[in-house]
């Protein structure tokens, strides 16, 4: 068996410059359909680490995390009358009906998670190929960064795994 390659850190699969780059393309075109879920383990695997590829790549991961978040009523002291719930000309204050506070509804967030169909493509590839980088992917979705910082990098690591693997293993229908 061949050793993996890894693609260098000057090139990326969007620049068409992907370690396994014409491999990629061959094999996307054989075992990926233009929609839908595959009918081979390869076929799923190159389709769900591209579906992560693209996301990131194409959409920063605006739909594959989400924030999980609350909301809580506060009770606040009212700007508008002091806290004591009349105005100076000793009616009660409209803002807080005199109580002398004020009802807010306060957004609390909590942690990132990624969504259930990107998760559903990191479960398939962490299946069939679990020697995958797939925490290292998973820490970097959930730090919600964009860009191009070497951490990005990690996806062009799981695509080289995935296509080394493809191409390393015996292909089995679904």
């Amino acid at each position: 068996m061949s050793k993996i390659k890894y693609t260098p850190l000057d090139n990326s699969y969007c620049e068409k410059s992907g370690a396994y780059e014409e491999d990629y393309h061959k094999l996307y075109s054989e075992l990926v359909p233009s929609s839908g879920c595959s009918k081979t383990i390869h076929g799923e695997l190159l389709r769900c680490a591209s579906n992560l590829y693209h996301e990131f790549f194409n959409n920063g991961n605006c739909n594959a995390v989400e924030i999980e978040s609350s909301y809580e009523t506060e009770y606040n002291r009212c700007n508008d009358c002091d806290g004591d719930g009349t105005l100076p000309d000793e009616e009660d204050c409209e803002v807080c009906g005199g109580s002398g506070e004020k009802e807010e509804d306060v957004e609390y967030f909590g942690k990132t998670i990624i969504v259930d169909h990107f998760q559903n493509d990191i479960d398939i590839i962490k299946k069939y190929a679990p020697e995958v980088s797939l925490k290292e992917l998973q820490a970097f979705m959930i730090k919600l960064e964009m860009g191009d910082d070497p951490e990005s990098k990690i996806y062009d690591k799981v695509l080289d795994e995935v296509i080394f693997h493809i191409l390393s293993t015996e292909n089995l229908t679904l």
